[in-house]
């Protein structure tokens, strides 16, 4: 129920703890920081229109000053707290405080704002209140005359004192959700490019592991178990090189920005398998029917080069079919790459596109791949303003689609 007024001869007193909690509140919603108040004027225009007076005030009131988010009538922008009537609901977190004729109340005949000439003779306050129950702020209404305002009125002003603080507390989401994001930029930024220096200064080490290695292999009176240890070194010497090699070109995916221009996708696809070199066992078919499309000829090429790669990688068939199909879809075309391999599980389907997972022991060579390459693919199609997701059945093959914007 809507209490309106007080009829003891004091205002509620905030104490000391509430006051901290208070001003913790007010605090955690960076108001000053968001820009808020913009919206706040067509809130305060309603409430002068409703109730037809000539001044309402949404202010946020902090330990020691009243701060005029938006204001009709008037062009004061902040007052001292101490000569503020908004303060007065600070006390009262889910009651107004309505006054009909400041000059026949006791209380407020000589508060500045109604003594002075031309001075206010009514006045109502509406806390502002955090979900959590503290009053931050006041959406007031004032008038030169004495004055009653009926029950729409009232419920109005509470209503509009509600929205305040809904809007306060969506846009204090939405700020503290663009400054998070914006930290996990330039530490996504920061990771790529720590990422990029450690594994191109690791690379050079590796080569002169393998090419040690190498020379240690040549070496006639080594024993059967040093010959061991010098295959596995060159194996795990290569592994690594090849887990490095992911790192960079995952680090590396769209560092050079987005270049967009019309594609001739079927060079693309050429251009893929002659530098794939596959053998007569693994046929690749292009079905291109979305025409002409624009993206970036060198992200579409890795981004083909990884899926048929992996495509090849992972079949477990005798003969590997691979298909890449386009199609257009309204105002969006698809980019499809099929393999007749033996699919993903459901629970795998999320994972798969997460850097340096890796689903199974080895490939097809028996080489363990990086998990990079699908990571790699997600952020390039993404760089490209489209979206990734993998259809599957177990058994019978793989199809991931690629949505990008036309």
């Amino acid at each position: 129920m809507l209490n309106t007024s007080y009829t003891n001869h004091s205002w509620p007193i905030v104490s000391e703890e509430a006051e901290i909690n208070r001003q913790r509140a007010l605090k955690q919603y960076s108001i000053s920081d968001a820009g808020m108040e913009i919206s706040f004027e067509e809130i305060a225009e309603i409430a002068a229109d409703s109730c037809k007076v000539p001044v309402v005030t949404i202010s946020m009131i902090d330990h020691d000053t009243q701060w005029i988010l938006a204001a009709h009538g008037t062009d004061i922008r902040k007052l001292p707290r101490h000569q503020s009537l908004c303060a007065l609901t600070l006390g009262s977190p889910f009651k107004s405080i309505v006054i009909a004729d400041l000059k026949t109340d006791e209380r407020l005949r000589n508060h500045h704002l109604a003594a002075q000439e031309g001075g206010y003779r009514f006045f109502a306050g509406f806390p502002i209140t955090s979900h959590e129950g503290y009053s931050i702020g006041a959406l007031s209404v004032f008038d030169y005359q004495s004055r009653e305002l009926d029950k729409t009125q009232l419920r109005m002003l509470k209503m509009l004192a509600n929205q305040v603080m809904n809007t306060i507390e969506l846009t204090s989401k939405v700020y503290q959700l663009e400054k998070t994001q914006q930290k996990l930029e330039v530490a996504n930024h920061d990771l790529a490019r720590f990422a990029h220096v450690v594994a191109h200064d690791i690379r050079s080490p590796l080569k002169n592991i393998y090419s040690l290695a190498q020379l240690l292999e040549k070496d006639e009176d080594l024993s059967e178990d040093s010959q061991k240890m010098i295959d596995f070194i060159q194996h795990s010497a290569k592994e690594l090189e090849h887990l490095v090699e992911g790192i960079l070109e995952y680090s590396l995916a769209g560092k050079n920005g987005v270049n967009k221009q019309l594609v001739n996708l079927e060079a693309i696809v050429d251009n893929v398998i002659e530098l794939l070199q596959p053998t007569p066992e693994v046929h690749i078919n292009l079905q291109h029917k979305a025409g002409k499309v624009v993206s970036d000829a060198t992200l579409l090429r890795q981004i083909l080069l990884n899926l048929v790669t992996n495509a090849i990688r992972y079949n477990n068939k005798q003969n590997t079919q691979i298909e890449i199909r386009t199609e257009l879809n309204g105002n969006h075309w698809l980019l499809l790459v099929s393999d007749n391999g033996p699919g993903i599980e459901d629970h795998l389907k999320k994972q798969i596109f997460e850097p340096y997972k890796v689903l199974t022991e080895s490939d097809r060579f028996g080489k363990r791949g990086s998990g990079i390459g699908l990571a790699t693919v997600k952020s390039l199609t993404e760089k490209l303003g489209g979206k990734i997701t993998v259809e599957s059945t177990l058994g019978a093959g793989s199809t991931f689609v690629l949505n990008f914007p036309a």
